[in-house]
């Protein structure tokens, strides 16, 4: 079993340093090197300490050199200062770019976590995945700065051991055998210590998730109106209080078992060094070495100790954050957005999108959220899907765009299964605007035009159809202005409307084959709304476009209409063919119609 565990270690830490370091080195390859310098001059500091103290005491009560007294003094005296300074730049240099370590990481697991597959984003397991690789790298593991650190510690100690090793054997070869006595005591304590670490570290990171989620919408002004207006602030604060108690809880038990090997460790300290002490003291008080040698004796049995508690503690320590960092490393591995293919989507206006008897569960879930789905879309056409609350009008738009993939049946983008195309190819077909949008907190022009190519002519073009053109002629820097006030006191504060008037734009500005609508027109007035439809034909031409949206007068608009029921297209046709006989369609009109009539 003990074997099985070391094999485990030995992999784990193998496959975290094989992973994280090439990337360290490629992104910062001088890291390596001053880790390289750090350690040459981390072996030659402590022999200065041991040989020098020894020539200088010997000189004194010997000979009384002057010279040499005074050239011991200085080597001693300017070597420490000398090499503390060296070491002290080197390790701000280090520090900084540690720094720059965890802003790296911690972007590449950004990028990452925006590439996952879409199912990745709603499960739980994983998203406590994604904490524990956040807390993993950056608080327990010191990342990649912390492992390196262990690395140094290591190599540099054993150098060191070697060398005290020979100065012990000649002088007091008894000491050797205290030392690692000492040592291998203080070691299985320390190696319990570490197991504590990490049998609290699995229960604290599904905590920290929740902590981290209560804080934030704390901060966040957005919850501003929702908190003040509900009283919610109290009940916000509460559940604050209680992840911080169940926090403090687990981590008041992780000190009171590590106080106890804290303890012993302590006092096996105290006794080693009275035995190292009373031992060299007999070998200079009974003159079998000098003054010096007691010095230098003593100052090697130090560092003796402490580069053998080093090598131990540092194999223990690589292990323990390797452990916390794997985790980074994992979540990195395991939880990738893989290609579903390599087909190229080509790159033609005349495109067909059929559902053929396409059937749905959400991971996790026993039930269908559609069943038997059948549909043929075409270029140029204009969709709307109606249906009330939960009849998988969402659902059917992520099948669609390659979120999820489809549980039974098959999608098929001209004629060939969409998981046979290059994915983000495939996605590029679709320009969304879900009821859930959410706009940045960069300029106007960039929450438009995201990475893409500025076409100024295009932007004034949208904006004057979608009834923007005043607003942003009023912006103090136009097109450039901020969205909100949040990093720019000159932002401004767009209302309901506008937000989703610069969303459609954002998503009409791609000028991709197929626009996806999710309530196109829910946060705006009925004056705004026809604006927008009376510019329907320019916003659409040459487009496929789909409209989800509760308000039933947009299907006017659209060449055909399917209405969901329970996970079922239920009814389709024209708004005409559908007004025709009484069904669901009828009912949800006639219902809205008479608060107008």
């Amino acid at each position: 079993m003990k074997k099985r565990i070391n094999k485990q270690a030995i992999t784990l830490t193998l496959d975290t340093v094989y992973y994280l370091f090439p990337k360290a080195f490629r992104y910062k390859p001088s890291y390596f090197l001053l880790a390289a310098l750090d350690i040459i001059l981390s072996i030659i500091h402590p022999f200065i300490n041991i040989f020098f103290p020894k020539f200088l005491i010997d000189e004194l009560i010997g000979n009384m050199n002057l010279k040499l007294i005074i050239t011991y003094l200085i080597v001693l005296v300017l070597g420490n200062i000398g090499l503390s300074y060296l070491l002290s730049i080197i390790s701000t240099a280090m520090s900084n770019i540690d720094d720059l370590f965890e802003r790296y990481f911690n972007q590449q697991l950004s990028l990452h976590v925006m590439k996952m597959k879409f199912e990745y984003t709603e499960d739980p397991q994983i998203l406590d995945g994604l904490q524990r690789a956040k807390t993993g790298m950056d608080w327990y593991s010191g990342g990649v700065g912390g492992i390196v650190g262990c690395i140094k510690n290591i190599i540099s100690s054993f150098v060191i051991l070697v060398g005290v090793i020979s100065v012990l054997a000649l002088k007091a070869p008894l000491v050797l055998v205290v030392i690692v006595l000492f040592v291998f005591l203080i070691s299985v304590f320390e190696a319990k210590r570490n197991n504590v670490g990490l049998k609290y570290y699995d229960q604290l990171s599904k905590m920290n998730r929740g902590f981290d989620y209560v804080f934030s919408q704390l901060s966040d002004f957005k919850y501003g109106k929702d908190i003040r207006l509900y009283n919610a602030e109290e009940m916000m604060v509460n559940k604050a209080n209680q992840y911080n108690k169940d926090l403090s809880e687990i981590f008041h038990k992780e000190a009171d078992e590590l106080f106890r090997y804290d303890f012993v460790k302590n006092m096996f300290s105290g006794v080693y060094d009275g035995i190292i002490y009373i031992y060299i003291g007999l070998l200079a008080l009974t003159k079998m070495i000098t003054i010096g040698d007691f010095t230098m004796l003593l100052t090697s049995s130090q560092n003796f100790n402490g580069s053998l508690q080093s090598i131990i503690g540092g194999i223990q320590d690589i292990y323990k954050r390797c452990r916390y960092a794997h985790e980074y490393v994992a979540f990195m591995k395991n939880f990738s957005c893989l290609e579903k293919g390599k087909k190229k989507v080509q790159e033609t206006k005349q495109h067909t999108i059929e559902f053929k008897n396409v059937s749905f569960r959400y991971p996790r879930s026993e039930e269908y959220a559609l069943e038997n789905i059948s549909i043929c879309i075409h270029s140029n056409e204009k969709l709307s899907i109606v249906g009330a609350n939960g009849a998988g009008k969402t659902t059917f738009i992520k099948l669609l765009c390659g979120l999820y993939p489809v549980t039974e049946g098959e999608i098929l983008l001209d004629g060939t299964n969409i998981s046979e195309y290059d994915s983000a190819k495939y996605m590029k077909l679709f320009s969304v605007v879900f009821q859930d949008f959410k706009l940045f907190t960069f300029s106007l022009k960039e929450n438009i035009c995201l990475n893409k190519e500025v076409n100024q002519n295009r932007l004034d073009f949208l904006t004057e159809r979608l009834g923007l053109k005043n607003k942003v002629a009023s912006l103090p820097n136009g097109f450039n202005t901020s969205i909100y006030k949040s990093f720019d006191e000159c932002g401004f504060e767009p209302s309901g409307g506008e937000q989703q008037k610069i969303a459609i734009a954002r998503a009409w500005y791609l000028e991709s084959p197929f626009a996806i609508l999710d309530e196109p027109t829910a946060s705006l007035d009925p004056m705004a709304e026809h604006e927008i439809y009376q510019n329907f034909n320019d916003l659409t031409e040459n487009k496929m476009v789909i409209y989800i949206s509760h308000r039933l007068s947009s299907c006017q608009f659209c060449d055909s209409i399917a209405v969901f029921d329970h996970g079922r297209i239920v009814e389709s046709g024209t708004h005409e063919q559908l007004r025709s006989y009484n069904g669901i369609y009828r009912k949800m009109f006639d219902q809205q119609a008479k608060y107008y009539n």
